[in-house]
């Protein structure tokens, strides 16, 4: 994992990019995403963050990149334009607020505080700083009639949970009564899920920036982020001298909650969202769940998915494109709320337009896929193989994982190829290295032992699930509960494609400096 978190440039570059502006009458409240301030930091930033992916390019090809930094949607699209390949997307802490809204409404219904912004899941939709929600949910129950109410009821004296002290100059800068968003809410009928200093930069400067006193956010000055970067580097020098934190400073650096959730499983992120695997296996790894389930239908995979399944392939065939797109739509949001991830079968491009997680592809789509596309996305892709000269050309690509198959006499369909065996499968594992290997065909919960001890990673199940007269419960109950006990097992590389190696790395001279991207 690398975490790329800076300020780029100075404070006194950015004093530059909003006193220029005002200047000629154009405020700015934050000045780092959109406007004069967030075009020029871009310019600044840009190479930079060019430069960085190239340098993780040449020592951490195959890490995952989380960009903290400002004009977040920018420099993301950067880090991918730049290095093809690279696992970057980015965070927010923003859509914080409106979760925290929401788990205040809750409790205030409830009489008692019993949730957190943790227990809210928001849909989130936009570019950062310009966010909203199209769903709102609170241990599964619709929350949005109830903001609609609260957006109502506070719209025009805004709302704060406590009231800061007037002394408290950070919240006086940085803090808002949320009146942008209910007006915005009031205006377009979604909630806005961002700080109103943010959101007021996106829209006309005669809607909000040229009164921010009366919608009560304020206009950051630079002075004061140069004043608090004095005082935190003052801080840490008198811990390095073992001395001790001054506890204001402490409660305004560590007690703003900064997590943040765009689905379920994820948080807001202006690359790709990452599967729950992924995250939880380590940089470049990925858990490769043993059971594999394959099904044909949206329908089946609803039915089949709540009883424990966590990695399951949709191969929809004959539909006209219309219905292809609601069956992968379905299955991804189901997946979605069951921790399981998808693989869509074959249809890569509108796995590309649904923002899906994977894809499977067998060797005439490898003719016409477009694997640069996919990888810029960050969508991940497997491949089917059943000779040595596909598997060489599958592994040119460097997949998710490969796919051999028939291991056993299959009744699904009628191949050219004969069972492959489990010798094969050692010998496939053998070539494929780290690469994960996926057993196809034929396989029964009988035959899962010699599978797994050839070498397979995963088994994909089809004929044993889909003949059974009753999808619930003849068969799918004991596959998840004959998964291999050893899970590390199961974790198996994903590398990104390597750039070329780099001859220098970051220049000594380059202007970066840490940032507390709390204060962007």
């Amino acid at each position: 994992m690398v975490v790329v978190s800076i300020l780029p440039g100075r404070f006194a570059d950015m004093a530059q990019d909003i006193g220029i502006p005002a200047r000629y009458g154009i405020a700015q409240a934050v000045g780092d995403t959109v406007g004069p301030g967030g075009f020029v930091r871009a310019l600044r930033a840009i190479p930079m963050l060019a430069e960085i992916g190239r340098a993780i390019g040449e020592h951490a090809p195959g890490a995952h990149v989380c960009n903290l930094t400002n004009p977040m949607s920018v420099l993301t699209g950067a880090l991918h334009a730049a290095c093809p390949g690279i696992r970057a997307w980015g965070e927010c802490h923003e859509v914080t607020k409106l979760r925290k809204q929401v788990a205040w409404i809750a409790n205030r219904a409830a009489g008692a505080p019993i949730f957190t912004h943790r227990d809210v899941e928001a849909n989130v939709l936009g570019i950062n700083h310009f966010t909203f929600a199209d769903r709102i949910s609170l241990k599964g129950r619709d929350m949005l009639p109830a903001y609609r109410a609260f957006a109502a009821e506070h719209g025009a004296s805004g709302w704060v949970a406590a009231e800061p002290d007037p002394a408290d100059e950070h919240e006086r800068y940085f803090g808002d009564r949320s009146k942008v968003k209910f007006d915005l809410f009031r205006r377009f009928g979604i909630p806005a899920a961002a700080g109103d200093r943010h959101l007021a930069e996106f829209l006309p400067a005669t809607d909000y920036l040229g009164d921010p006193g009366g919608w009560s956010f304020g206009l950051t000055p630079v002075e004061y982020r140069e004043r608090e970067q004095a005082q935190k580097r003052a801080a840490a020098e008198a811990l390095a001298a073992g001395g001790s934190l001054p506890a204001a400073l402490f409660r305004r650096g560590c007690g703003r909650a900064r997590g943040t959730s765009r689905r379920p499983d994820a948080a807001p992120r202006h690359g790709r969202r990452l599967h729950p695997g992924l995250r939880h296996g380590g940089a470049g790894l990925m858990r490769l769940d043993p059971f594999y389930l394959i099904t044909g239908t949206a329908a089946e995979l609803e039915r089949l998915v709540p009883l424990g399944v966590k990695l399951v392939q949709l191969r929809a065939k004959d539909m006209e494109t219309p219905e292809l797109r609601r069956q992968i739509a379905r299955s991804r949001d189901v997946c979605a709320r069951h921790g399981a991830q998808l693989v869509v079968n074959d249809y890569w491009e509108l796995a590309l337009d649904l923002d899906c997680d994977a894809v499977h592809l067998g060797q005439e789509d490898m003719d016409t896929a477009d694997f640069a596309a996919l990888r810029r996305a960050g969508i991940r892709f497997g491949l089917s193989t059943h000779d040595e000269a596909e598997l060489d050309r599958a592994l040119s690509q460097d997949p998710a994982y490969v796919a051999l198959g028939p291991v056993y006499p299959t009744l699904l369909k009628k191949m050219k190829w004969g069972p492959q065996g489990l010798e094969r499968v050692t010998r496939w594992k053998a070539m494929a290295g780290r690469v994960p290997l996926v057993g196809i065909g034929g396989l029964t919960i009988e035959r899962l032992p010699g599978l797994f001890a050839a070498g397979a990673d995963s088994a994909a199940v089809v004929t044993d699930i889909q003949r059974a007269p009753d999808l619930r419960t003849a068969r799918i109950r004991p596959w998840p509960a004959r998964r291999r006990s050893k899970r590390a097992g199961c974790l198996s590389n994903l590398r990104a494609p390597r750039p070329a190696r780099l001859r220098k790395t970051m220049k000594p001279n380059a202007q970066i400096q840490p940032a507390d991207s709390r204060y962007e």
